[in-house]
């Protein structure tokens, strides 16, 4: 029969009730009925950065949209004004007009897409493909790229790709990755490819060879096949809530286990990196930030018409102030 808890452990245990890691020693332990410390991590063990979910990424835009308009001097009802101006960006209620950095609106769009590629048919069957470039990069000193940047980065990623993928159909759709290099420690911000290619093995291992390896020695082109096409759709789809660290390999010994030069590592966004994407977007919406051809490009063409009876509407060409650059009248500085 367990012993009766003396003074002493009756105020181990009321402690205990604050710090979870603290546990009752079992009959099977040493020094009988007490508590004992279990250590959270080891020392030095790594943990991985998990993206925000849905509603964690909304309340994050939505928060440094406000920052941004603060600084600008936009306070009391000229704030709540134009806030809701950019809900687009950041609210599921707005998710139809399929903006680029929603994160509602990627499912929504992966949905029409699954819908028209159904309706489709293809020869070969699909791969999902990366496809990356070291030109396809904004640099954000002295100040950050704008809609308009994007839109002429976005010509020249479609006639590339529609050189090196001559002959096969395909999907694509431009991502994201704010990126900071240790070795400049400067940010800049990648724009690189996911999709979808329709080929057999042997084309996808001749597009391949199209594509050397970029200055850090990785694959410019990455294909693996489809095998579940809505979770292959949702990840072209999605939207960036990451940032990436690269650290150089001062161990590095080509044909060694230290084979990698370059480290990649996750880290969060805050608020001043997502103002340069959301300045650098502006209104942009994900069927805009897409390239295709042959039947991809049917399938593109379907995929509007039924996202455009769903609310969605192309953006103009004309490029809005972006939120952090857009200063309010005087009449409206401090009402």
């Amino acid at each position: 029969m367990r012993s009766q808890l003396r003074v002493d452990d009756n105020k181990r245990l009321r402690s205990s009730q604050h710090d979870s890691r603290r546990r009752p020693l079992g009959e099977s332990d040493d020094n009988g009925a007490c508590y004992a410390t279990t250590p959270s991590k080891a020392v030095g063990e790594k943990t991985k950065l998990k993206p925000p979910t849905k509603a964690e990424q909304s309340e994050l835009l939505r928060n440094a949209l406000e920052k941004g308009l603060k600084a600008n001097g936009f306070m009391g009802v000229a704030l709540r004004q134009e806030l809701r101006e950019w809900e687009h960006v950041f609210s599921s209620t707005r998710a139809r007009y399929l903006h680029a950095l929603n994160p509602y609106a990627g499912a929504k769009w992966a949905g029409i897409l699954h819908e028209a590629i159904e309706a489709a048919s293809f020869d070969d069957t699909p791969w999902k493909v990366t496809i990356i470039d070291d030109d396809w990069m904004f640099s954000t000193y002295p100040r950050g790229p704008s809609e308009r940047d994007l839109r002429w980065m976005l010509s020249r990623m479609r006639r590339a790709v529609r050189r090196a993928l001559r002959g096969v159909p395909y999907l694509l759709q431009a991502d994201f990755a704010v990126r900071r290099h240790d070795a400049g420690h400067r940010m800049a911000i990648e724009v690189h490819w996911h999709g979808l290619v329709w080929a057999s093995e042997e084309k996808v291992e001749a597009l391949k060879k199209r594509f050397p390896a970029n200055r850090f020695g990785a694959d410019r082109f990455r294909a693996r096949g489809v095998y579940d096409l809505t979770g292959a759709l949702r990840y072209v789809t999605k939207d960036t809530r990451l940032g990436y660290r690269t650290v150089k390999n001062f161990g590095f010994q080509p044909g060694s286990r230290h084979w990698k030069e370059w480290f990649q590592h996750r880290e969060a966004l805050y608020a001043p990196k997502r103002l340069l994407l959301i300045a650098m977007v502006g209104n942009l919406a994900k069927p805009e930030l897409c390239a295709a051809s042959g039947m991809g490009l049917a399938v593109l063409r379907e995929a509007k018409q039924l996202a455009k009876a769903q609310g969605y509407q192309a953006s103009p060409v004309v490029v809005r102030r972006t939120a952090h650059r857009r200063k309010p009248s005087r009449r409206h500085r401090a009402r």
